[in-house]
């Protein structure tokens, strides 16, 4: 009986020695080659024409207009201007410029779109007030860059000039916001502080002045701490916490409302790196309108924290 309880115990050592020894050695990973920051360009306050968005409203209460269509008309759009009446020349568009570098090529390129510099792509969020903590859809624009900016840095510096003047329905001295990332899920304003917790870094940003200069310049560290305890969500390259709470969130409040809105993971939505669990879930047939319900509690704020 001794026997046995001693074979028991030494497998059961051994067992925890292999599992020791698959872990990594060292929490610092460093990185070959420094990433490219993510550009995210939001606007700074949310549309505030109240009968647009009553127009809008009664619009979707009459079943003439989808959701989306709805989140389309309430978000301020970031290139407004008005062809007809020729307001859309040059210098009033919002441009994008790679210049001291290797690349042969200089000319501006408009923002949003695609060109050799890379791709803007325009996202939905429901972002969170400061005040009344009331919810209100903002459109958002992320910039991808291409391989070819990548490869035509010199000296491992890249200088990007963006212009930014189309603002005709902006109301704030500050139009935009630009929030600087990596590859991972940003926070812009659709996490509230009492959401994240101490352990979830926010994302940088500063506000941009329309028609002012700024200049900012990026480091990247090329070594990090790892985080080497599992977390509860998926373990995948460039998983963050911040995404990791947004999807535990975004779960919790379709089981309250029993469909997808536009800016949760869904089928023409553009979430960059990120496939969640809503997929299978009808578009809602209303918007979130007031206050967010109360899907916030501690295990959503404890599986995006390391355990």
């Amino acid at each position: 009986m001794h026997l046995l309880l001693m074979v028991f115990l030494c497998q059961q050592l051994y067992s925890q020695y292999r599992d020791y020894h698959a872990q990594p050695v060292s929490s610092i990973v460093l990185r070959r080659q420094a990433p490219f920051p993510r550009l995210t360009l939001c606007p700074r306050v949310p549309l505030k024409d109240t009968k647009l968005l009553y127009d809008a409203e009664m619009l979707l209460t009459e079943g003439n207009i989808t959701v989306e269509q709805f989140y389309n008309m309430t978000t301020l759009d970031l290139l407004e201007c008005d062809e007809i009446q020729f307001q859309c020349y040059q210098s009033r568009f919002n441009m994008m410029r790679s210049f001291k570098s290797e690349s042969p090529y200089s000319a501006y390129e408009a923002i949003p779109g695609t060109s050799w510099l890379g791709s803007w792509r325009a996202r939905y969020y429901l972002a969170l007030s400061r005040l009344d903590q009331k919810v209100h859809p903002i459109r958002c624009l992320t910039f991808d860059p291409s391989q070819q900016l990548r490869d035509s840095a010199r000296d491992d510096i890249v200088h990007l000039c963006l212009k930014l003047k189309a603002v005709p329905l902006f109301q704030d001295a500050k139009a935009y916001r630009l929030f600087v990332h990596d590859t991972e899920e940003p926070n812009v304003g659709d996490l509230a502080a009492a959401e994240l917790g101490p352990d979830v870094e926010q994302t940088a940003s500063l506000d941009i002045p329309h028609e002012e200069s700024l200049s900012l310049r990026l480091t990247a560290r090329m070594f990090s701490l790892a985080n080497l305890w599992r977390r509860p969500c998926r373990e995948e390259p460039g998983y963050s916490a911040i995404q990791c709470l947004k999807e535990c969130l975004w779960s919790r409040l379709a089981a309250n409302i029993s469909c997808r809105l536009p800016h949760m993971v869904g089928a023409g939505v553009y979430l960059p790196d990120m496939s969640g669990p809503l997929d299978h879930l009808p578009l809602c047939a209303r918007p979130l309108i007031g206050q967010l319900p109360n899907c916030t509690d501690v295990s959503c704020t404890a599986a995006a924290r390391p355990t």
